[in-house]
């Protein structure tokens, strides 16, 4: 993967994981200060890269039959 091409990777994931925490601000209580809001948005990049990871593996074992 060159640096052109890690770039497009990284601004991608960016992107996605933005565009779904955007859209469901409304289901985050009015009561949450910036520290959980900013749990949420480090939850949500692992939970969005623990995903990419788990399937990377699941095709790398598929491929292996």
């Amino acid at each position: 993967m060159n640096k052109q091409e890690k770039k497009k990777f990284i601004k991608s994931i960016i992107r996605i994981v933005q565009r779904d925490i955007v859209d469901n601000v409304h289901n985050m209580p009015d009561e949450w200060d910036i520290d959980e809001v900013n749990a949420y948005i480090i939850d949500k990049f692992r939970e969005d890269l623990l995903g990419r990871r788990k399937n990377y593996f699941r095709k790398l074992k598929k491929e292996e039959f």
